[in-house]
């Protein structure tokens, strides 16, 4: 199998499994919130091992994973990859905390096309870990290819990021701390506010008075494209603004 360059967490992967083409996977990066208990990565070995198709290899104190897809044909692999389901990596979170007692979350590459493609695959759940748990702490599963206008806004200076951010939303950060994950419902769900409300867990005439305060607070309507995304980007432009250093 063609792993020149690779490092040496690909060959441990590929001591557990014998695939010709290396096509197919999926990468993550699994780490613990906090201090890892001890013998945390044990465990993720062992569920590994107990997993049709799945490998893992510790490096530190993280753990690299692979999964092998059912997606067939290379064809299909761009046609499914955004229809790709989190459940088999909410899972293995999932049953990681169940057993440690400890929070857990995951970063996740795109699809293999093959062996050549896995460090490249390395570095984007890399990136989706940390960028996930900067923009959205509340989530375990964190998908590189479901970031890609946040990776875009990563680049931006600190000072025109917060700039920005300040000139568009105004005091509504401070008025409304409703905000943030209003405007996401709203994007997340294409703008329809029945399905923002169900996702929010609120009434859907709730959400209109919050959808109401936000625009005569900023003057953007967030159930316009427009002014929802003006509103998303400088709150992730706010969130960058408010570390140190790009988070990339």
């Amino acid at each position: 199998m063609p792993i020149r360059g690779a490092g040496d967490w690909v060959r441990t992967l590929l001591q557990g499994g014998d695939d010709p083409e290396g096509r197919g996977w999926e990468i993550g990066l699994i780490e613990c919130h906090g201090v890892p208990p001890e013998g945390w990565s044990q465990v993720v070995l062992a569920m590994a091992d107990g997993r049709r198709g799945a490998l893992a290899a510790v490096e530190g104190a993280r753990v690299w994973a692979a999964r092998k897809t059912e997606i067939g044909s290379r064809g299909n692999e761009h046609k499914n990859q955004r229809g790709r389901a989190i459940q088999p990596w909410l899972e293995w979170v999932d049953n990681l905390e169940a057993e440690l007692l400890v929070p857990f979350s995951v970063g996740v590459g795109r699809l293999t096309e093959g062996w050549l493609d896995w460090p490249l695959r390395r570095r984007e759940a890399e990136e989706a870990l940390v960028l996930g748990r900067v923009l959205r702490p509340g989530r375990r599963v964190h998908r590189y290819e479901d970031l890609a206008w946040e990776r875009f806004l990563a680049a931006f200076p600190r000072t025109e990021a917060l700039r920005y951010s300040r000139g568009v939303l105004k005091d509504a950060l401070q008025q409304y701390a409703f905000i943030e994950e209003t405007v996401r419902a709203m994007i997340e769900h294409h703008l329809n506010i029945s399905e923002a409300a169900r996702a929010l867990f609120v009434h859907r005439n709730t959400l209109m008075y919050r959808l109401d305060r936000i625009q005569e607070c900023t003057g953007l309507d967030p159930r316009r494209f427009d002014g929802a995304l003006q509103l998303y980007t400088a709150l992730v432009l706010h969130r960058f603004g408010q570390v140190a250093q790009s988070p990339c």
